[in-house]
Parts: structure tokens; sequence; C-alpha cells
């Protein structure tokens, strides 16, 4: 019996991609496939968050192409959850209806939810410790809380690829270790692709880092040097632990 490949989840051909007609990435090339824990890194403005709005169907290519595989149907079954801004917190709505509505995609508008879903609802917020606030409003949660909400909320609708950009920010310290190893969990059942500028934290947990600063450059592997980073052209802090924390900064200038 010959098995037939799984066909990757997506894929970027010679994709450019960016605002108002002006490219932001050019020439991209990358493919993700089932299971893959993809950390991207790059400096500011290098094109991170358009990567991550290219693939979720924010945002059309300006050239190339982007084609999903069956398990993505057509771009849905992404999750994602996008960098932590400023919300209304004076908006009425409780954290469980919150998580709810991220399973909202193509249902009816009345009692679009049925028993399974709250069911997950109640599950994915027991994962993240916010059980004891389901019925509170979105607003009386601190930055960290409402960032365990969000990424519920992005799980609601059981992705087949998970979009984290900087999913640790405004996490509290506690919580920050216990998320990665809820997202090391989550890979054995979905592919993630997640934005960092937390290199040294996130190596044990990531498969492949891809370098974001106008092009992209893929490493198949975890383990990434200073070295490696003048290679790529990703001018980013390396940071290292030994005895007494430190960190090794190189004079850097962009292309």
């Amino acid at each position: 019996m010959i098995l037939k490949p799984i066909p990757p989840l997506l894929q970027l051909n010679d994709l450019g991609a960016g605002y108002n007609g002006r490219a932001v990435l050019h020439d991209v090339n990358l493919t993700v496939r089932a299971n893959d824990f993809i950390g991207v890194i790059g400096p500011n403005g290098g094109g991170k968050t358009t990567l991550l709005k290219v693939i979720t169907g924010l945002l059309s290519p300006i050239t190339g192409s982007i084609i999903y595989g069956p398990m993505l149907a057509n771009g849905r079954r992404i999750g994602y959850l996008p960098q932590m801004h400023q919300y209304d917190r004076n908006f009425p709505i409780l954290v469980r209806d919150v998580v709810l509505s991220g399973g909202m995609g193509q249902r009816r508008l009345i009692n679009p939810f049925n028993r399974d879903d709250r069911k997950q609802a109640l599950e994915l917020m027991a994962m993240t410790g916010l059980s004891q606030l389901q019925n509170h409003p979105i607003g009386d949660l601190s930055g960290g809380q409402a960032q365990r909400v969000f990424l519920c909320r992005a799980l609601m609708n059981d992705p087949a690829l998970l979009i984290l950009d900087e999913p640790a920010n405004f996490v509290d310290a506690g919580f920050e270790a216990e998320l990665y190893e809820i997202l090391h969990d989550l890979n054995k059942k979905m592919a993630i692709i997640m934005v960092t500028h937390d290199l040294g934290i996130i190596t044990p947990y990531v498969k492949t880092i891809a370098c974001v600063n106008g092009d992209l450059h893929y490493h198949p592997s975890s383990e990434i040097t200073q070295d490696l980073l003048a290679t790529y052209r990703c001018p980013i802090e390396l940071i290292t632990h030994g005895t007494v924390p430190h960190r090794v900064l190189k004079t850097h200038t962009n292309p």
C-alpha cells in the first residue's frame, strides 16, 4: 500500500505584500505543514505582522500567491491572536461571550451556539485559568487576563493553524511559562506560527525559525546563533542566560 503524502497547510509563492501599493515584504516563499511550530523573528517594521495578515486573509498579496491546502478550506480553520491593543473596556460583554464569539464563523445569528460550543468554551477557559472569571465583564480584567480570553477565542473554531502575534505581551510572568506549555500541547494537534521577540525563551518550544526583514529566511531548526542572524540580516537581540543573566548586542545597520 502506497501512502499519499500529506499536502501542506499552505504555501506562499514569491509573495509580495504591503499597504497602499508599497511593498513591505518581497519574494517570500514559505511552506507550512501540519504540526509545524514556526517562530517568526525580526526587527520592528520588518514585515512580521504583515506576513500574518496575508496568511489570515486580512491582507491581499501585491504579487505572488498564497495556496491553502484542504485542511484549511480556503483559509478557514485559522485561529488568530493579534497583538494586544486597546479595546473598549466599557463594552458590555462577558468573558464567556467573548470566548464563544470565536466560534461564530458561518453560524446563524439566532441561537448560534449549541451545548458542544459552550462545553468547549468552558474547557478552554479552564485550560487558561479563566473559569472563575467567565461571568466577569471583559473590562474588569487585567491585560494578561484579557490576553488569555482572546487566546481562548482564537481556539474556538478548532484551528488547524494557530497564528499568534506577540502572545506574551501583557501576560504576567507567572502565566508566561504556562502559556508556552499550553502551546506545546496544542502543537500536537495543530500547526503554530508565532511572532516573538523572546527568542531565548521560546527556542525550547518552536521547531523552526523564520527571520523576516523585508524578505523571509527560513531556518529548519530552533538552534540559532548571532552569526546566523547576521547572515539572515535579522538584527535582533539574542538573549542568553548563564550564572549571571546577560545579553550581547551587536551594532547593526538595515540593508
